[in-house]
Order: structure tokens, then sequence, then C-alpha cells
């Protein structure tokens, strides 16, 4: 099957702050605690057919969820973070395959096994692909927690900021 369509790939930020920290319905947190996990597990590159930037279809539908069970402004808004997020990480994916493909590369092995286990070696010490993987930890850890909550509030660790700084 195809996959949806995410949209553009340009990152905005939508500050979120206390006084905007209405609770969300328990429908719609749990809906959205499904779709923040689903993002959470997708390590998938988005593609791109005819100019369009396509992504995995099992985490669209999951913010698609949550965003048909939103029915306030604040529920909205997390919807919105959450395709924010999903695109954030989906440039995380691409610069992790970008440099797994440079090690590749530049692992000169004839065994194939060995080669693996070289370039997973050095994923496993390379500082921007550690810096993005702690990044991607401390967003949907207090995401998940805020959502568990029932807050509106997006942590700062979610933020298009934090995203960026980490793949720098």
């Amino acid at each position: 099957m195809k996959a949806l369509i995410i949209g553009a790939l340009v990152l905005a930020t939508v500050p979120q702050h206390k006084k905007d920290n209405e609770k969300l319905g328990d429908s719609y947190a749990k809906a959205a605690l499904l779709a923040a996990k689903t993002i959470r597990a997708d390590r998938s590159l988005p593609k791109y057919e005819n100019g369009e930037a396509l992504a995995n279809r099992h985490t669209i539908e999951a913010i698609n969820t949550a965003d048909a069970e939103a029915t306030t402004k604040s529920e909205k808004n997390v919807t919105a973070a959450l395709n924010r997020i999903y695109t954030a990480l989906l440039l995380h994916n691409s610069s992790r395959d970008f440099i797994e493909t440079n090690y590749v590369i530049s692992i000169r092995e004839s065994n194939e096994l060995i080669k693996n286990m070289k370039v997973d070696e050095a994923m496993s010490k390379d500082e921007k692909v550690l810096r993005m993987k702690a990044q991607e930890a401390s967003c949907f850890d207090a995401l998940e927690d805020s959502l568990r909550s029932r807050s509106s509030v997006i942590p700062n660790s979610c933020s298009d900021q934090a995203f960026t700084a980490a793949s720098n």
C-alpha cells in the first residue's frame, strides 16, 4: 500500500505556554499517546513521489486517529505538534541513514558479517547519532508523560529547535 502524504518538511514552532494547559479528553489523550508511541517507533525514511513527501502509512493513520478525536483547540494544537515531531523524526532518520551509509562505504571489509558489526559499532559511538537518540528519548519520555497526565503542554524537548540542534 502507498504511504500518505505528510506535507512539506518545513519545521515551524508554535510555543505552548502553561496557561494553555487545558486538560485533554480521555479518548483524545489515549489516541494521542498511541500516536506518540507509534511516531517514536517509526524508523522509516521519507520517500518522494511526484514531488510529494510520503511517510509510513501506519504512523500517519495513528496521527489521523488522534486528529479525528480532537474536539478542542488544545487537542488540535497537540495534533499539530505530533505532526511536527513526526516530520522532525523523519529528518533524524534520514540523517542517521546518511551517516550509516558513509560508514558502510568507508569501512573496508570483505566479510559482510564483520563489516556490519563494524558499522554497528561505529554508529553506536557516533556523537551525532548519540545526540539525536538522546534528544528523541528526552522528547518522547516527556511527551508520553504529559499525555498520560492529559496535559496539553508540549515539552520543550520536543521543539523544532531541540530536534535541529541535536542533528547539527
